[in-house]
């Protein structure tokens, strides 16, 4: 496999996160990471988490050295065209990843609220922004891996589900001693690729003294909606219950799994009609900065798509005078948004 980050392959990588988030920050993650180790030629996989971190307030300090940041790497060497199974999974008290058998688990009270209130959430994310780097750190994965949620299962979703995609949670979501119940964080609608099903019986042997129902169950309170949509199945299993007032459907059409959005390539030298190589784009914007404060704009407006490139005409490019400016551009479909931020030359004849 290639280094797609010339020589920063040993930064570790993020392919997907599960975390609960405040204020639009990362409160509790949990993460697979991977990194390129040169001598095997392979991913290494990991375990990577930032545990109760303190929510800042921008601007960022950088490198940033909260505490709670933990990272194990577990004995799994992959290549690129290999699927490997991951099961992940967060809650009140504790964190669990498990890499095809290999385990780690933190067990600790990680689940806990700004004492301000702010709403919490769960999201689930991926990163697929080919090359992108902040701060000296590549959130990308290379260009051929791919990642999808086969089972989501869910205990307590009063927290919204957030997804960076359309609408398209996982294949198969399941729900185990559930309760419907804050109107303030509905409407609740789930979209599954295959199956959703109500309610799973609980596998673990502890017994939790303080559930509302009787386990399982999955219960929906008045006034609270609730939309089920999935392509193939719908199963409603003793335990669920719909209680009168509240709004409840279920509809069984096509749930397709969304395109993501991917930059290839980022034009180096200013043109009259700068291009990017981009998939699965159809809506383009790009502004041009003096510099990276964006503080003095120059140029942009809407782009247009032709094949895999997008381009935008600079329709003041003579006035531009040569020099070293930043390029801010973002990219989008029906179900997804990437952007990128980047310097730009504008010379009277390209270097070689």
């Amino acid at each position: 496999m290639p280094n797609p980050y010339a020589g920063e392959q040993l930064y570790k990588q993020k392919i997907a996160k599960l975390c609960t988030n405040q204020l639009f920050e990362d409160k509790n993650s949990l993460r697979i990471g991977w990194c390129y180790d040169p001598d095997l030629k392979k991913n290494r996989l990991a375990f990577y988490a930032h545990i109760n971190q303190e929510i800042i307030p921008p601007p960022y300090p950088w490198p940033v050295n909260e505490p709670g940041r933990e990272v194990t790497f577990l004995e799994k060497n992959i290549n690129t065209n290999e699927w490997v199974h991951v099961e992940m999974a967060i809650g009140k008290k504790g964190m669990f990843m498990s890499i095809d058998g290999q385990s780690v688990i933190v067990s600790r009270n990680i689940f806990s609220w700004s004492p301000e209130g702010e709403t919490t959430y769960f999201k689930a994310i991926s990163y697929f922004e080919y090359g992108e780097c902040d701060k000296g750190d590549c959130f990308g994965a290379v260009q051929d891996m791919d990642f999808y949620i086969e089972n989501a299962i869910m205990d307590i979703p009063n927290f919204p589900w957030e997804k960076n995609t359309c609408e398209y949670t996982a294949e198969n979501i399941s729900f185990m001693n559930t309760n419907f119940e804050f109107t303030d964080q509905g409407p609740y609608n789930f979209f599954a690729g295959k199956s959703i099903y109500c309610s799973k019986k609980s596998s673990s042997q502890v017994t939790v003294s303080n559930l509302p129902y009787e386990a399982p169950f999955t219960v929906i309170e008045p006034e609270i909606i609730v939309n089920f949509t999935a392509s193939n199945s719908i199963f409603l299993k003793k335990g669920f219950y719909a209680k009168s007032g509240s709004h409840f459907s279920a509809r069984i059409q096509d749930v397709e799994k969304p395109i993501p959005v991917i930059i290839l390539e980022e034009p180096e030298y200013l043109t009259p009609s700068v291009c990017y190589k981009v998939v699965n784009t159809n809506g383009f914007t790009f502004s041009l900065y003096k510099d990276a404060s964006l503080n003095e704009w120059v140029s942009g407006g809407n782009g247009y798509i032709v094949g895999n490139k997008a381009c935008y005409d600079i329709p003041n490019y003579e006035e531009i005078p040569n020099g070293k400016y930043y390029a801010v551009s973002l990219f989008s479909n029906e179900c997804d948004t990437k952007s990128t931020e980047h310097f730009i030359f504008k010379v009277s004849k390209k270097i070689l």
